[in-house]
C-alpha cells in the first residue's frame, strides 16, 4: 500500500519538476521578458550615432564584466542576447547627453548581481577604439514594465541599466548612473 503512495508522490513531484523546467526553458528563450510595454503611440527616439559603439560594460563591485551587443526595438519586439548585455541602439551613446540604455537577463553569468549595486558603485563602459566612460550609481528602483519613463531620452547625461526581477520576472530592477556624484 505504501508503495502506491510513494509512487504517486514521485509521479507528481516529477510532473512538477518537468513543468518547472519547461517554464525555465521558455523564460530563457523569450526576449519579451526584458521588454517594457511600449504602446503604439511611443516613438522610438533616433539619435545620430556619431561616434564609437560600446563594446564592454564593467561593474567591479559585483564582478560584472560583460561584452555589449547592439539591440533594437522594432514593432514592439525587443532584441536581446544570451552572451552579454544589450545596448539599445536608439538611446544616447555613452558620454553623450541623454539616456544610454543597457539591459540584460538576470542570470548569474549576466546581470544576476545587478540588484546588489549601491549608490556610488562605479560602472565603466568601454567603446570601440579604447575610449572609456566612468559612471557612478546614483539610484536604484524596481518598476513595472509599463513604467517606460526609465528608457526615455533625458536632458542630462546618464546610463540606465536594467534587468528582470520579481516573481516570474514581472518587474524590472533599474540602476541609474551619472558621470559624477
Amino acid at each position: 500500500m505504501w508503495f502506491k503512495k510513494i509512487g504517486l508522490i514521485l509521479f507528481f513531484a516529477g510532473l512538477f519538476f518537468l513543468s518547472w523546467s519547461a517554464f525555465l526553458f521558455w523564460e530563457r528563450n523569450n526576449p519579451a521578458r526584458l521588454s517594457f510595454a511600449i504602446n503604439k503611440t511611443y516613438k522610438v527616439p533616433t539619435f545620430s550615432a556619431q561616434g564609437q559603439k560600446p563594446i564592454r560594460l564593467k561593474i567591479d563591485s559585483q564582478k560584472i564584466d560583460l561584452p555589449v551587443f547592439p539591440a533594437s526595438l522594432e514593432l514592439e519586439k525587443w532584441s536581446d542576447t544570451k552572451e552579454g548585455v544589450s545596448f539599445l541602439n536608439s538611446s544616447a551613446l555613452p558620454g553623450e547627453k541623454g539616456n544610454s540604455v543597457f539591459y540584460g537577463h538576470n542570470w548569474a553569468n549576466l546581470l544576476g548581481n545587478l540588484n546588489k549595486v549601491k549608490r556610488g558603485d562605479k560602472i565603466e563602459v568601454f567603446l570601440e577604439g579604447g575610449k572609456k566612460y566612468t559612471y557612478y550609481i546614483y539610484s536604484t528602483s524596481v518598476v513595472t514594465p509599463d513604467q517606460t519613463h526609465i528608457i526615455l531620452p533625458t536632458n542630462d547625461t546618464r546610463l540606465t541599466i536594467y534587468t528582470c526581477t520579481g516573481l516570474f520576472d514581472s518587474r524590472r530592477f533599474v540602476a541609474v548612473a551619472v558621470p559624477s556624484l
